[in-house]
Order: C-alpha cells, then sequence, then structure tokens
C-alpha cells in the first residue's frame, strides 16, 4: 500500500513538474517571463549591446551572464539593472539600465579602455598635424566645468573640477576632455568617467588616431602617443 502511495506521489510531482516546465517554455516563447516574487506574468524585456574587448565578463546585478552572439540578454522582467563590463588590465565599465516590457533597452557600443596605456614613439608627421587642430565645433565648455552640445546647448554632463578641450572620439560614442590630472573619457551620454591618460604636467592639446585607438598629445615640446585600448 505504502509503495503504491508512493508510485502515485511520484507520478503526480513529475506531471506537475513538465506541466509547470512546458507552461513556462510556451511563456517564454511568447515573450513573456513569470514574475514568481509578486505572482505574475509580465512582458519580458531584453538589453542589447556591443563590447570591445569581446572577451569581457558580463555581470548583471552582480551575476556573470552570457549575452547571446547577438548581444542580447533576454527575457528580464521589466525593472532596472545595473550592468557591469570587466576584463584584466582594463578599466571597468557600468551603467544603469531600465528594462521595460517588450521593448530592448540599449546600453550602446561599450568600449573597455586599458589601465596602463602603451607609450609609442610619434611620427614627424604626426607631430606635424597639431598645427591643423582646431576645436571640436560639436561640443563646448560652459562655466569652466560642464560640457555642452554647441548646436542645442544641452549639457552633456557636468564635473566638480575645471575641464577643458572636449573632443568627440571618431566613433562619435564616446568624449575625450582635458583636465588637470590627464585626458579624460566619458560615454556620449555623460556617463563613465575614466581617467584614461595620467599626465602630472598639464597636457596642452591632443587628437585620435586609428578611430580613437591611439591618442597623440603634447606637453610643452615633447610629443606622446599612447594606445588606449
Amino acid at each position: 500500500m505504502k509503495s503504491k502511495l508512493f508510485f502515485v506521489i511520484v507520478w503526480a510531482f513529475l506531471i506537475v513538474s513538465f506541466t509547470l516546465a512546458g507552461a513556462t517554455l510556451i511563456i517564454s516563447a511568447s515573450g513573456y517571463k513569470v514574475d514568481w516574487q509578486n505572482f505574475a506574468i509580465q512582458k519580458a524585456g531584453l538589453i542589447y549591446f556591443s563590447v570591445s574587448p569581446s572577451e569581457a565578463i558580463i555581470y548583471l546585478d552582480g551575476k556573470s551572464v552570457q549575452p547571446d552572439r547577438r548581444g542580447c540578454i533576454k527575457y528580464l522582467l521589466p525593472g532596472r539593472y545595473d550592468l557591469e563590463i570587466k576584463k584584466t588590465n582594463y578599466i571597468a565599465w557600468n551603467k544603469t539600465i531600465i528594462v521595460e516590457g517588450g521593448l530592448v533597452s540599449s546600453a550602446g557600443k561599450v568600449q573597455l579602455f586599458l589601465e596602463n596605456p602603451e607609450i609609442i614613439n610619434v611620427s614627424e608627421k604626426e607631430k606635424a598635424q597639431f598645427a591643423e587642430l582646431v576645436p571640436d565645433k560639436n561640443l563646448t565648455v560652459a562655466n569652466g566645468t560642464e560640457i555642452r552640445d554647441a548646436n542645442t546647448g544641452e549639457l552633456v554632463s557636468r564635473f566638480s573640477y575645471s575641464i577643458k578641450n572636449p573632443r568627440l572620439f571618431p566613433d562619435k560614442n564616446r568624449i575625450g576632455f582635458m583636465a588637470e590630472d590627464g585626458i579624460h573619457a566619458i560615454d556620449a551620454v555623460g556617463s563613465n568617467n575614466n581617467l584614461i591618460i595620467k599626465s602630472d604636467a598639464l597636457i596642452d592639446d591632443y587628437y585620435f588616431l586609428s578611430g580613437g585607438q591611439y591618442i597623440v598629445y603634447k606637453i610643452r615640446e615633447q610629443f606622446f602617443k599612447a594606445r588606449v585600448f
């Protein structure tokens, strides 16, 4: 009698488990996800982004995740998520992403910068380009501490220290600028302020090469070239 009861219980458990698993698969395939905390079914969202270098490790709310081959983290319940991207010898990148049901939340093209840029010899041709440098017509500095869109006047980012000479990276996804401690880079939306070239002396000017992978800069009459990613 006991063995028969045990057999019935096991079969009942298996049937319920397979039913729930099947229902969950159907719900997921339809673009929904079960919110077990609130006992509700909600339309799922996803986060899309690309990362360079591609070997970087992705964390979502502190847990390692693996995006699909298109760079998507799928089946996310609506809400706020902390996205962090790390790689050894590179400066970590992070951003808070708002996910909405049925929508794609883009984190854009993420470029990690080297913690210690590689210094390379500067050619005479590269030195000569400083004579042709002009301010970036897309950006302007206001009040000595703000970067603004030169066309609309919209605030990009504000700092607690003096800055100058903001320049868009060639891919338009990042902005470089000079401060007393060196050259910084931020995302085009103003987040992720990273000191990518440290300098005890004030930098006079700089420009990008090879899509921003290299930065050529000048301190008094000395010229430097650094690979920053």
